[in-house]
C-alpha cells in the first residue's frame, strides 16, 4: 500500500523538527510509518500510539494516555474517517479541548480531479 496524505503530513512535520505522534489503528503499519519517517528525516521524536476511532474505548484510552503523558498539543491533524460515524472524531476534539487550547483546521475531502 502506498503512503497517503497522513503519512506525508507527518513526514513534513517531522522534517520541521516537530514531535509527532502517529495515532493509527494498525500497529504494524503505524510502526512501519514511524521507522520510514525517522529514516527519511532523522527526527527521532516520532512515535506510534494505537487509536481506532470506530471504538469509543480506544478513543477514551488514547485521550487518557495523551493527557497523562503529554504537556501540550500544538497541532491536531485529523486524517481519520469512519463511514457513518463522523461523530467519533469530534469526541477526540472535545476531550482534548478541555485541557488544551488549539485551532482545528479540518480538511474532510482531498481527492484528485475526476475521482
Amino acid at each position: 500500500m502506498l503512503p497517503g496524505i497522513g503519512f506525508y503530513t507527518a513526514q513534513d512535520l517531522a522534517r520541521r523538527n516537530a514531535r509527532v505522534i502517529l495515532a493509527c489503528r494498525s500497529q504494524e503499519k503505524g510502526e512501519a510509518a514511524v521507522r520510514a519517517i525517522i529514516e527519511e528525516t532523522g527526527n527521532t521524536a516520532v512515535m506510534y500510539r494505537h487509536l481506532d476511532v470506530s471504538l469509543l474505548a480506544s478513543v477514551r484510552g488514547f485521550v487518557a494516555d495523551f493527557l497523562s503523558n503529554e504537556t501540550r498539543l500544538d497541532i491536531l491533524v485529523n486524517n481519520a474517517g469512519v463511514a457513518g460515524h463522523f461523530n467519533f472524531v469530534s469526541i477526540i476534539h472535545i476531550a482534548l479541548s478541555r485541557d488544551y487550547k488549539y485551532k482545528s483546521y479540518d480538511s474532510y475531502c482531498l481527492m484528485p480531479r475526476g475521482a
